[in-house]
This record gives structure tokens, C-alpha cells and sequence, in this order.
């Protein structure tokens, strides 16, 4: 009986030393040690970096503004060419941290960076950003992605928002009628050309409302064009782009 005590008491130490190996949490983009307790594994460093929009932005399309009161100004693009949309908000710039997890929720599945992502998108929300819309539609995914991917980031990320501020969350008021080549892999002209007619909206849904259309990032913004356009013609009075990350332009005009 010492000896199966002995034996018991080893092997309990054992399971207890390999729980704390194999259960230490590490941060999902720089992989270092996280802080016990914690529900979804950032470390603080990685944390510190994960701050809302740091600069002046154009209400219409996201892009940096330079402004020197408290009014808000439209880039010359917006003023031109007004998008089909009143007005957008996003937590950050596609960059740095804010990209890492967006990478990691959308192409490995970590549904847990997802809802990191969409949690800092609804607490930094403004409760005014689009007065109140009426009904809250994330960017929907081709049947055969939806299959290959699991998930559709956009509902996922959807999610956290409508908990904070009880939109009607209606996924099936946009859906997608046809498969389209990943936007990543295509210059700003074929993203307009490979969107073009891939939507199709519910009347019935979106008849006289005030749409909130959310997706995961904007980069020239082909997508959230084509889907706003295809609500507005379906009969939506409005149409507002909520958004976890928008890239940027650089120095020469282009996208990041």
C-alpha cells in the first residue's frame, strides 16, 4: 500500500506538472507568456498596442484628414465621389497587432481573436456613430467559403456588438449569389469587376431602413461599395460601414 501510495502521489505530481506545461497560455501574435487568468491569451506588451483610431480620419471612407478645429472634414475622394454610404467607423488601422489577430481569427480559426477583435470594436464604438440604425448586416461569405472556412468573420465579429448595443442583427438581409476570387489577390479594378453583381439583397428586410453593414477590413472599399449599392437598391433608406480595421494609404496614394 506505501508503494501505491508513493506510485499515486508521483503520478498525481506528474499530471499536475504537465497541466502547467502543456496549459501555460501564450500570446497569440508574439507568443510570449500571458498573464494567469486571462480569457483570451494577449500579452501585456501586445495589449499596450491595441488602442482605437489614433488619428483624424474622413468620415466618409476612414482615410487620414488633416483638420485644425473641432469639425470634421471629408477627403477630397469623398467629396467627389461620395460612397453609397453616410458615414464609417472602425476601431484601427489594418497594422501591427490589430492585423496579426485579424489574420489569425480569418485564416486559422481562432475564434477567440475574433472575439477579442470584436469586443474592442464594440466598447470603442460611439453610442452616437450613426444615430440608431435599425438593423445591423455583416458582409456575407459565397456558400462554398462558408464551407472551406468554417465561419463567416463578419457575423462573428457582428456578435459582440449587437450584445452591447441590441441592434437587430439580420445576416440574411444581404447574401451572396455567386462565388468570387479572394479580393487580396486582385489590384483595385479587378476588385470592382470581381464583386460587381455578387450581392443580392432582401427587400422585404431592408425596405425603408437604416442599414449598419459591418465587415472585418476595407482596403479600397470594392466590397462595402457593391454591397451598399445592392441594399440601397433593394429599397434601404440608408446605409452606415462599421468596420475592426481600415488600411491605409501611403505616401503615393495607395493601399498598404
Amino acid at each position: 500500500m506505501p508503494m501505491l501510495k508513493r506510485a499515486g502521489l508521483f503520478l498525481c505530481a506528474f499530471a499536475k506538472r504537465l497541466y502547467a506545461i502543456l496549459g501555460e497560455k501564450r500570446c497569440r501574435v508574439c507568443g510570449a507568456p500571458c498573464p494567469p487568468g486571462d480569457a483570451i491569451p494577449l500579452c501585456p506588451e501586445c495589449a499596450a498596442g491595441l488602442t482605437p483610431v489614433p488619428y483624424d480620419f474622413c468620415p466618409c471612407c476612414g482615410q487620414r484628414v488633416r483638420k485644425n478645429d473641432a469639425r470634421r472634414f471629408f477627403c477630397r475622394d469623398c467629396l467627389l465621389h461620395p460612397p453609397p454610404w453616410q458615414e464609417i467607423y472602425f476601431f484601427g488601422p489594418y497594422e501591427r497587432i490589430l492585423r496579426e489577430l485579424l489574420v489569425c481569427f480569418k485564416f486559422s480559426g481562432d475564434l477567440a481573436a475574433g472575439q477579442l477583435v470584436g469586443m474592442l470594436l464594440a466598447q470603442s464604438m460611439p453610442e452616437s456613430f450613426y444615430g440608431s440604425p435599425h438593423i445591423l448586416v455583416p458582409i456575407p461569405l459565397s456558400k462554398k467559403r462558408l464551407r472551406e472556412r468554417g465561419f463567416n468573420q463578419a457575423l462573428e465579429l457582428a456578435r459582440p456588438v449587437v450584445r452591447r448595443f441590441s441592434f437587430p442583427l439580420v445576416p440574411k438581409a444581404l447574401t451572396r449569389i455567386r462565388d468570387t476570387l479572394p479580393q487580396s489577390i486582385l489590384d483595385s479594378r479587378e476588385r470592382r469587376i470581381n464583386v460587381a453583381g455578387a450581392f443580392a439583397a432582401d427587400a422585404d428586410a431592408v425596405a425603408g431602413k437604416h442599414v449598419l453593414l459591418l465587415d472585418d477590413v476595407m482596403t479600397t472599399g470594392a466590397t462595402m461599395r457593391e454591397a451598399a449599392a445592392t441594399l440601397l437598391a433593394g429599397g434601404a433608406a440608408s446605409i452606415g460601414v462599421l468596420l475592426a480595421a481600415r488600411t491605409l494609404k501611403n505616401e503615393t496614394g495607395h493601399a498598404n
